[in-house]
C-alpha cells in the first residue's frame, strides 16, 4: 500500500502552521516567515514521506510496495512515484513522492563481466531466511528455487533475476542452483506465475515455488511409551556403551551435523532452557528464522535423542558422550528445499568423518485435509532438490555418513490422497537422492503423484506429477551434473521406525527404509514422548558417529564399511539395528587377541587396569552371585544396564540369555556374526555355549580360558570353580518305547566332572531299572520318566522317556515265502492261507520275540505278487518247534518267525500272463532256495527307522477260515 495520512491528520498539520504563521505576522516580516514556515513544513512532510516510502517502517506505515503508478494502482518494478498530493477518497490523502523504487527483497546479484560464466562467478553466500509472516501454509511467498545452465552467463542470470525484481538469496560456489528472493506474491498462484516467468528466461533450466519443509513426526505416541532407558535396551545400546573407554580422552572430536528447526532464543519459560546442560558446546547455524510452532523444538529432542549426557534427567541420546563430538545444530525455518541444502553443506566442514541428520520431509495435509490446508511438494521440488543433494553428497561419499528420516504418512490421509506421499524414498531431498533411478523418471509417474480421490466440494486435489516440459529441462540438468546413468551416492540411510518392545514396523512409518530404530522417546518435558521417524533416524546418526569414536581404523576406513556394519547386524524382520552386535562387529576375526581385540578386552575389563585378569573376574563374582558367600546366582528384576552386562539384556547376571559373537569363526569384520554351538573342553571339563543363547557367565567363562586372559590361571581356577564347568548329565535313548514285560537298556553320559558315576531312578515308576540302567516295563501302559543322577552333584540330572505299550495291540503280520531268503523288497502283496491246524502266538517287545505254539500243520497257500504272477506252495507235515532270526534291511529292522518239524513239498506253481500274452510270472527277488525239510518262514515284524513297527503283535488261530494279510516291507 502507498502510505496515507488521514483527513484528520492534515487539518491537524494546517492549524499548527497557521497559529506558527500568525505569530510571525505579529513580529514583522509576515510575508517572508510565513513563506518559511510553510516551505519548511512541506518540505519536512516530504522529507518523511520519502522515508516512509523508501523504509517502510517508520510510524504505523508498514508494507510499503514500490509498484505504484497512481493512488492504489501497481505498476512495474523500479518504476517512478511522480505526483506530492493527489487524489482524496473521503477518508484517506494519498502521499506520492518523485524517486526511483529499488526492489526491497534481500540479496545479491552475480558479481563478474557479463560474458563470464555464471557459474564461475558463484560465491558461498549462506542462504537468508524469509520472514515468518511469508510463510502462509508450509509455502515461501517471498523465494524461488532454481537451477540454471552450466553454459549460462553472468549477464544472462542478473537479466533474469531484474526481470522478476529478484536477488540471489542462496548459492555455494560450483553448484547451478540459487536461492531467489522476490517481493512477497499474493498467493502461491501469483509465486508459480513469478517462477514459471523466471524458467523461461535465457539461461534458467528449472525454477519452483519456494517451500519450507516438515518435521517428520508421528501422530500421537503410544500409550505403553516406554521409560528413559528402555528405548535405548530394545536396539542394545546400553551394552555397547561400556566400550566408551576406548574413545580416550576426546581430543579429536567427531562432527556431527543436525539440519532442523530451533528456536533462538529458547524462551524463560520452556524447560529447554536448560537444553546445554543434556547437549553442551551445540554450535547454532543457519536460519535465525522463528520454526513454525508446532516444529519450534523439535530439532531439540532430535538432537537430544542423538547426543543427550547420560545423567538422571531425560532424555539420554543414542551417544550419550556429547563431550566427543562436534555438534552443529542447523535451523532451517524459513529456508527453501535448496536453501536447506546449502545450509547442511555449508555446515559439513572441509575435511574429517561427519554424520548428519536430517529428520525433515516434503509433505503434509494439515487437520482436516483439504486442498486448501494442503502442504505438499510437487514431483518436479523433489526431483530438484533431490538432483541437488545427490550431486554435492556423492562427492562426499568417503567422508560423511547421512541418516534421514522415512517419514510418517504411511496412514496418513494424504498418503491415501498421493501414494508417492507415504514411500520413504519420495519422502526428502536425502531421501530422494538416495533412491531415485538414473532419469529420475519417479517424478513422472503418475501412480505415485495423481490423486486418488474424486474432487470433495470446492477445489480439487492437484496434480503433483511433473510435466513433459519440466521434465526436458530436469534431464538438462541431469546431464550437466552428470547424474544420467550414475549410481545413487552409498553413503546415505533411510531410517524407519518400529514401536517399543515390539520390533516391528510402526504403522505410520513409510515402507522403503533401509533399517529401523526405536520410534518412540522420552522428551525433556517430564512424562512427555515424542513418536515418529523424526526420533529413529538421529539413533542411527548417534551409532555411527559413537563407531567412529571408539574405532580409529573404522574411522579412517571407507564409510561404506560403516554403513555395512550397521545394516548386517540388524534384527527382526523390521531390520531393527543392534548397536552391541555392531560394536563387536569392530574385532577382527580370527584367534582372540588382546593386542587386536580392542573392543572385547575393553569390555571384559571392568577394573579399568588395562587388562582382562583376576581382578575383573572377582568383580564379575561379586556382581553374578549372592553375597556375602557368593554361592547362589543373583535373579535381578530389573534392569540396572550396568558394565557387568556382557550379553547386553540389560541385567547383570541371572539366566537371561541373548546372542553374542564369542569366537569370530566364520564371522567377517564389519559384517554379520555366525553364531553357533561352541564347546569349551579343560583336562575332563567341558563347557558348551549356544552363542544365540548366551548368559553373563558364559561369556565370562569363555574368556576367562581364552588368549584374552592375561591374569593368574590358579587365581582364576580359585575364583570360578565350580561356576563354569556345571555337571550336566544326558541319557540315551532320549526317548524309547516297549510292550509291558519288555527291557531298554539306558546309558548315561556326565560332563563337568571326573566322576561319571549315576544313580538311576524312576520318578513316574512304571517298571525298574537296574544299576546299569536296564528297565524293564511293567505291566500298565503309559508315558514314564528313566532319570540319571550325578553322583557328584544330585541337582544335576538327566531323563528320558520311556513309552510302554497297553498290551497285544493290533498289526499287520508280514508273510513271507518259504524258504526264501530276506529280499530288499518284498515281493508278495497277499496272501491266502488255505487250511491250518493248531495255534500260535507271537509277541514283539523291542528287539525280542516271544512265542508259544501247539504242535499243527500247513497244508496250503497261496501268494500274489506285485508283477501280477501267483504262486501257489503246498507242503504238509508236523510242527515240532519254532525258530527266530533278525537283521537290517535299509534301516529296517526285521524279525522273522520260522516253523520247525518234518516236511514234504507237494510242489510249487506259477501262473499269468500280460495282455499281449507274454508269461509274466518272474518272482521278484531272489528266487527260492531249495525247500528245508526241518523250516519254514512263516511271520516278520519290521520296526522303520522313524521307530514305528509293523506286525508289532499278532494272534494266529490255525484252523481259521481263509484271511488275507497284506505285505510291508518295502
Amino acid at each position: 500500500m502507498i502510505p496515507l495520512l488521514s483527513p484528520w491528520a492534515l487539518v491537524s498539520l494546517a492549524l499548527l502552521l497557521g497559529v506558527l504563521a500568525s505569530r510571525t505576522v505579529r513580529r514583522g516580516d509576515a510575508l517572508g516567515m510565513l513563506f518559511a514556515v510553510v516551505l519548511g513544513s512541506a518540505v519536512s512532510a516530504l522529507v518523511w514521506a520519502a522515508t516512509v516510502i523508501l523504509d517502510g517502517n517508520v510510524g504505523d506505515w508498514s508494507g510499503v510496495q514500490p509498484s505504484a503508478t497512481d493512488a492504489i494502482g501497481n505498476a512495474q518494478p523500479n518504476g517512478d512515484l511522480v505526483a506530492l498530493f493527489t487524489q482524496s477518497d473521503q477518508q484517506r490523502v494519498y502521499f506520492r513522492i518523485d524517486a526511483d523504487l529499488g526492489p526491497e527483497v534481500p540479496g545479491v546479484l552475480l558479481e563478474g563481466a557479463a560474458d563470464e560464466l555464471a557459474l564461475t562467478a558463484l560465491t558461498s553466500l549462506p542462504p537468508v531466511a524469509a520472514d515468518m509472516n511469508d510463510i502462509v501454509n508450509g509455502v515461501i511467498l517471498t523465494r524461488l528455487d532454481a537451477a540454471f545452465d552450466a553454459e549460462a552467463t553472468v549477464g544472462q542470470i542478473n537479466a533474469a533475476l531484474s526481470a522478476i525484481n529478484g536477488r540471489i538469496a542462496g548459492m555455494q560456489p560450483g553448484q547451478p542452483f540459487l536461492v531467489v528472493a522476490v517481493p512477497r506474491q499474493a498467493d502461491l498462484a501469483a509465486l508459480d506465475a513469478r517462477a514459471d516467468d523466471f524458467q523461461s528466461r535465457p539461461g534458467i533450466l528449472l525454477a519452483v515455488s519456494g517451500r519450507e519443509a516438515v518435521a517428520n513426526l508421528a501422530p500421537s505416541p503410544p500409550a505403553n511409551a516406554t521409560l528413559a532407558m528402555d528405548h535405548l535396551n530394545d536396539v542394545r545400546f546400553p551394552a555397547a556403551w561400556n566400550a566408551q573407554a576406548l574413545q580416550g580422552d576426546c581430543a579429536d572430536p567427531v562432527t556431527v551435523v543436525v539440519a532442523d528447526f530451533f528456536r533462538r532464543p529458547v524462551p524463560d519459560s520452556s524447560v529447554y532452557q536448560d537444553f546445554d546442560q543434556e547437549v553442551p558446546g551445540v554450535q547454532f547455524l543457519g536460519s535465525t528464522g522463528m520454526p513454525p510452532e508446532e516444529f519450534r523444538y523439535h530439532g531439540y529432542d532430535v538432537l537430544g535423542t542423538l547426543a543427550a549426557a547420560i545423567d538422571d534427567a531425560v532424555p539420554t541420546g543414542a551417544n550419550p558422550f556429547p563431550g566427543c563430538l562436534t555438534i552443529k545444530a542447523v535451523n532451517v525455518a524459513g529456508l527453501t528445499y535448496v536453501a536447506e541444502n546449502f545450509a547442511i553443506q555449508q555446515a559439513i566442514p572441509a575435511s574429517g568423518k561427519t554424520v548428519v541428520n536430517t529428520s525433515l520431509g516434503f509433505d503434509n495435509c494439515g487437520n482436516p485435509c483439504t486442498p486448501e490446508n494442503l502442504r505438499i511438494a510437487p514431483a518436479v521440488d523433489r526431483a530438484l532438490t533431490g538432483a541437488h543433494m545427490r550431486s554435492f553428497v556423492r562427492e562426499l561419499e568417503e567422508r560423511v555418513l547421512l541418516t534421514t528420516s522415512a517419514g510418517n504418512e504411511n496412514e496418513e490421509v494424504v498418503g491415501a490422497i498421493y501414494p508417492g506421499a507415504r514411500l520413504a524414498p519420495w519422502n526428502y531431498a536425502t531421501t530422494v537422492a538416495s533412491r531415485a533411478d538414473a532419469d529420475f523418471s519417479f517424478a513422472t509417474d503418475a501412480q505415485l503423484w495423481e490423486p486418488t480421490v474424486e474432487c470433495p466440494p470446492g477445489p480439487c486435489f492437484p496434480s503433483l506429477t511433473m510435466g513433459p516440459q519440466d521434465q526436458t529441462q530436469l534431464d538438462d540438468l541431469l546431464s550437466q551434473l552428470a547424474l544420467t546413468g550414475a549410481d545413487a551416492p552409498g553413503n546415505i540411510l533411510i531410517v524407519g521406525a518400529v514401536d517399543p518392545n515390539q520390533n516391528l514396523r510402526a504403522g505410520y512409518s513409510e515402507p522403503g527404509a533401509d533399517l529401523a530404530a526405536v520410534g518412540t522417546v522420552p522428551l525433556m518435558e517430564p512424562g512427555e514422548f515424542d513418536a515418529g521417524t523424526s526420533v529413529a533416524a538421529p539413533q542411527v546418526a548417534g551409532l555411527a558417529s559413537y563407531l567412529w569414536r571408539i574405532s580409529p581404523e573404522l574411522r579412517n576406513g571407507p564409510v561404506a564399511d560403516t554403513i555395512g556394519a550397521i545394516l548386517a547386524n540388524n534384527r527382526g524382520a523390521a531390520d531393527v539395528i543392534d548397536a552391541y552386535a555392531t560394536v563387536l562387529s569392530l574385532d577382527p576375526v580370527g584367534a582372540p587377541d588382546p593386542a587386536t581385540w580392542h573392543i572385547r578386552r575393553t569390555l571384559l575389563d571392568v577394573d579399568n587396569d588395562g587388562g582382562f585378569d583376576e581382578g575383573d573376574l572377582q568383580l564379575y563374582v561379586e556382581r553374578f552371585y549372592e553375597a556375602p558367600a557368593y554361592e547362589d546366582e543373583v535373579n535381578p528384576a530389573a534392569r540396572d544396564y550396568s558394565e557387568y552386562d556382557l550379553n547386553g539384556d540389560g541385567y547383570t547376571g541371572g539366566n537371561r540369555l541373548e546372542s553374542f559373537d564369542l569366537d569370530r569363526t566364520g564371522s567377517s569384520r564389519y559384517g554379520a556374526p555366525t553364531l553357533t554351538t561352541l564347546q569349551l573342553e579343560v583336562g575332563t571339563e567341558r563347557l558348551e555355549i549356544d552363542e544365540n543363547n548366551a548368559s553373563d557367565l558364559d561369556i565370562l567363562c569363555w574368556y576367562a580360558w581364552s588368549p584374552l586372559y592375561e591374569g593368574d590361571p590358579d587365581a582364576r581356577e580359585e575364583i570360578l570353580a565350580n561356576r563354569c564347568f556345571t555337571i550336566s548329565v544326558t541319557v540315551d535313548p532320549a526317548n524309547a518305547s516297549v510292550q509291558p514285560g519288555g527291557t531298554v537298556q539306558f546309558a548315561a553320559d556326565v560332563s563337568g566332572t571326573d566322576n561319571p558315576a549315576v544313580d538311576w531312578a524312576l520318578p513316574d515308576g512304571g517298571g525298574t531299572i537296574s544299576d546299569d540302567g536296564l528297565f524293564t516295563a511293567g505291566n500298565t501302559g503309559g508315558s514314564f520318566t528313566v532319570r540319571a543322577i550325578s553322583e557328584v552333584d544330585p541337582n544335576a540330572f538327566g531323563d528320558a522317556t520311556v513309552e510302554v505299550g497297553a498290551g497285544q495291540p493290533s498289526g499287520v503280520v508280514t508273510l513271507m515265502t518259504q524258504g526264501w531268503t530276506q529280499p530288499q523288497e518284498n515281493p508278495i502283496t497277499s496272501r491266502i492261507n488255505h487250511t491250518y491246524s493248531g495255534t500260535i502266538t507271537a509277541r514283539f517287545e523291542g528287539p525280542v520275540a516271544t512265542i508259544t505254539a501247539a504242535t499243527g500243520q500247513v497244508n496250503k497257500f497261496t501268494e500274489l505278487h506285485r508283477n501280477g504272477c501267483i504262486s501257489t506252495s503246498t507242503y504238509s507235515g508236523s510242527v515240532t518247534g519254532w525258530a527266530i532270526a533278525s537283521y537290517q534291511v535299509s534301516g529296517y529292522s526285521v524279525l522273522e518267525l520260522y516253523a520247525t518239524g518234518t516236511w514234504q513239498s507237494a510242489g510249487v506253481t506259477f501262473g499269468g500272463v500280460d495282455p499281449q500274452g507274454n508269461i509274466i510270472c518272474t518272482p521278484v527277488g531272489p528266487p527260492p532256495a531249495t525247500p528245508s525239510a526241518t523250516q519254514v518262514l512263516l511271520f516278520s515284524y519290521v520296526r522303520a527307522p522313524d521307530g514305528t513297527v509293523t506286525g508289532l503283535d499278532f494272534n494266529v488261530t490255525i484252523g481259521d477260515p481263509p484271511t488275507v494279510q497284506t505285505g510291508v516291507v518295502d
